[in-house]
């Protein structure tokens, strides 16, 4: 799989400019924890975007992918990938 990003001035991953294979393990975290920060949401009417659906969201699906595909925890095959 292959994948590429700038980095922003945090030093994670930009959404800004980057590109990524279908079905990428980076992907499939990403929106992982995308929804369920958005499950997790109490009020909606005070949403730090950077921490629900932005870079910070990111940053959290390229360190999972990296995690588990270093055999840090159980395999990105388990989760069908």
């Amino acid at each position: 799989d292959s994948a590429f990003f700038l980095t922003d001035p945090f030093n994670r991953p930009s959404q800004w400019l980057h590109g990524i294979e279908p079905q990428h393990s980076i992907s499939y975290f990403t929106m992982m924890e995308i929804l369920k920060n958005l499950q997790e949401l109490k009020d909606v009417s005070e949403v730090k975007l950077v921490f629900v659906t932005g870079p910070h969201v990111l940053l959290a699906g390229y360190c999972f992918s990296f995690n588990f595909l270093e055999g840090k925890k159980d395999s990105i095959l388990t989760y069908g990938l």
